[in-house]
């Protein structure tokens, strides 16, 4: 399945660990070509994706959307790339 993740964080702080929770197993691929979005295929359901990244976020001005997405119908500018990643991973 793939997961959007949608996030706005406060800035000027180091979000290493959530990005890196958001590229470790078990997503098993993930594509990053907009700002704060993100997209994992992974076999996370939503719930469980957010239990994981939760740790690494401030829950008091932090704000997290994920959502599961039907990637067989969309349309947007994205690099070549971006819509090959999508086409491979639905």
């Amino acid at each position: 399945m793939i997961l959007l993740v949608a996030y706005k964080l406060t800035p000027n702080r180091d979000y290493t660990a959530f990005y890196s929770a958001l590229q470790a197993a078990p997503a098993e691929t993930w594509s990053h070509y907009i700002d704060n979005i993100w997209l994992l295929k992974t076999s996370e359901t939503p719930e469980d994706l957010n239990a994981r990244i939760s740790p690494y976020i401030n829950q008091g001005t932090d704000t997290v959307f994920i959502v599961k997405i039907d990637a067989s119908d969309y349309k947007g500018w994205l690099p070549k790339a971006a819509h090959n990643w999508i086409k491979a991973n639905r």
